[in-house]
């Protein structure tokens, strides 16, 4: 019952008079205190004594504990948080986002997660804010500890049994972690070896050990919001961050920000991880990202909505995980103004696409119906290599339109006044897999006619010839490509594909990607990645093999997904080592299943 009938049950009643109102009041009254007594709720227990106190929130727990000998249950951990994390099925340009703090009710702020070594009596108990995955604080027996960082109200919501009062915060930033621990991160190998060592350590002898803070923290938020870091811990023993991680976990919020103010996918702002730079949201380096942390809300002129059936097709069921890295948005956007993504610049960018030639207007010739064709980019800013995409849809170059001449498949593509067409003929949207499509026909742009060819539209048919990528980065983008146990995929100079043992400067093994989405060995550009298929009577099956570029290139589309697979646009098959031939190295294209042998990591080569 609530304490502030309390009063009203004990005050004197005058029932001089015999005032028939106030005696209703006071059978009302008696009936309302009667069934609110009746009525107990499963969540607190409020009495009219003074010590009643609500109880503490009932938050999703899991336990793991750390078996060096076997990944499995470490990976099961992360996509677990994973999952719990994006309940609410957000995305923002086909990457997850979490909730923006606000929205969160204290009741559901929060992830408890235990850690235990099998050797050790005892574990800790972390808790993760689902707003940005950061650990506020964490239980050692009975004894709590908060981060600095950690929100006011963390004291009054987490650990509340325990029978101590929570030592003085300290600092969970990486600076001040560093600077506690006497070394930097470089310094502190990662590991499941790592993990068991900073658990028994909190639990055994220093429960505020800034170094185990440092391997705990990267090992499960950082692990939580890069699967590139996970698929490190998944194939090393133990490994050093290097460059390319550290640049990841210092530029989390910011490459967040980049991507949600992002227009039609190009940065406002390049960030530099390792050795890299991305300016989109389509370059290779952040497809590492798993998960985005909330900047801001997507104002509703922004939102570039991709055609229905597009849509539908990429989240058939039976590539359901794999579908929302094509989709665009599906958060709803926020109210408040104050909250809306602030688009400080509208950033001109290159439109690179078949065999990483750009959009060019023909001879700078800025004159009503000019051709627009494919020619090689210049290092130098020539404005008719340069774009901006407007929020009205309309693709401008020196406030002249791209243009199409028609709505039937193969109408030219021209550069014209903007304000003197039709909207049909100058309507455009990007999908997040780089097709550029008129917004009224649905036709897209194709390059199939080489360079030096004007463009035109065709009908979509997820060729490599209508792959296009906003970016000003116009230097060759070279890789390994690295798969399970420490194996990557070869060319053996022939028709074949396949994996083998990783070797460092060796040249089968290294391969450059393309914006037109096609993937070629190094030592043959002429050539790429491509699907095939063997049938007969009694077998069918999918493999990888070497293909020249200049046919069949709907089945040299690859994307890069935020998973960490690749997959094929014409089938939605992604690369798999078979794992039926162990020793084959034979490469098929499978659907997604989740297997380590289906996930491949980039080392980008300076």
């Amino acid at each position: 019952m609530p304490c502030y009938m309390c009063r009203h049950m004990h005050d004197p009643i005058n029932m001089k008079g015999g005032n028939t109102v106030k005696l209703l009041s006071i059978l009302v009254l008696a009936v309302w205190v009667l069934l609110a007594g009746s009525v107990r709720s499963d969540t607190s227990s409020n009495t009219c004594r003074g010590d009643s106190k609500l109880r503490p929130p009932n938050y999703n727990s899991e336990k793991y504990t750390v078996d060096t000998k076997s990944p499995d249950a470490y990976r099961k951990m992360i996509a677990r948080l994973r999952e719990l994390l994006t309940m609410r099925g957000e995305y923002r340009q086909g990457i997850p986002i979490l909730p923006e703090r606000t929205s969160v009710s204290d009741s559901q702020r929060y992830i408890l997660l235990e850690i235990t070594v099998g050797d050790t009596a005892g574990g800790v108990t972390f808790a993760i804010d689902v707003t940005n995955v950061y650990i506020v604080g964490y239980l050692v027996g009975t004894t709590r500890y908060f981060f600095l960082e950690a929100p006011a109200r963390a004291e009054d919501l987490l650990f509340t049994t325990a029978d101590n009062q929570p030592s003085p915060r300290k600092s969970s930033n990486y600076a001040k972690l560093e600077q506690n621990a006497g070394a930097s991160r470089r310094a502190f190998p990662l590991g499941l070896a790592s993990l068991a060592d900073a658990i028994r350590t909190l639990i055994t002898r220093r429960p505020e050990d800034a170094r185990s803070h440092l391997i705990v923290i990267q090992m499960v938020s950082e692990a939580v919001r890069y699967w590139e870091i996970e698929w490190n811990v998944l194939q090393n023993p133990s490994f050093l961050p290097d460059s390319r991680i550290i640049g990841f976990q210092n530029n989390w919020s910011a490459l967040s920000l980049q991507i949600q103010t992002s227009d039609a996918f190009a940065f406002q702002r390049p960030i530099t991880i390792g050795d890299q730079v991305a300016d989109s949201v389509q370059s290779a380096v952040i497809k590492a990202l798993f998960l985005m942390l909330f900047r801001c809300a997507r104002p509703h002129n922004l939102q570039l909505p991709m055609e229905e059936g597009r849509c539908k097709r990429m989240t058939d069921p039976a590539t359901e995980i794999l579908g929302s890295d094509l989709c665009l948005s599906i958060d709803p956007p926020l109210q408040k103004a104050d909250d809306k993504c602030k688009h400080l610049a509208d950033p001109r960018s290159r439109i690179r696409g078949r065999d990483g030639l750009c959009v060019d207007v023909e001879g700078f010739i800025y004159r009503d119906g000019t051709p627009v064709v494919l020619f090689a980019c210049r290092s130098s800013d020539f404005s008719n290599q340069l774009w901006k995409f407007r929020a009205d849809g309309m693709v401008v170059s020196l406030d002249k339109c791209l243009a199409a001449t028609g709505v039937n498949p193969g109408s030219t593509v021209v550069i014209h006044q903007c304000d003197t067409l039709h909207d049909s003929a100058v309507q455009w949207v990007m999908s997040n897999s780089g097709t550029l499509s008129n917004r009224v026909s649905g036709l897209v742009l194709d390059a199939a006619s080489g360079s030096g060819k004007q463009l035109k539209l065709q009908s979509d048919t997820n060729s490599s010839f209508q792959a296009w990528q906003r970016t000003n980065n116009i230097k060759a983008v070279d890789v390994y490509i690295h798969g399970e146990n420490n194996r990557c995929i070869y060319y053996n100079g022939d028709y074949g594909i396949y994996v083998e043992g990783c070797r460092k400067d060796y040249s089968w093994q290294k391969w450059r990607l393309y914006p037109d989405s096609t993937i070629r060995p190094i030592q043959q550009l002429r050539g790429c990645l491509e699907l095939n298929s063997f049938k007969n009577s009694t077998w069918f099956y999918n493999y990888i093999q070497f293909g020249n570029c200049l046919w069949y290139a709907d089945y040299h589309r690859w994307i890069f997904t935020h998973e960490g697979t690749i997959m094929n646009l014409k089938s939605n098959l992604v690369i798999d080592e078979d794992r039926d031939y162990p020793g084959k190295g034979w490469l098929k294209a499978a659907p997604f299943q989740g297997g380590l042998n289906q996930i491949w990591k980039l080392e980008f080569i300076k």
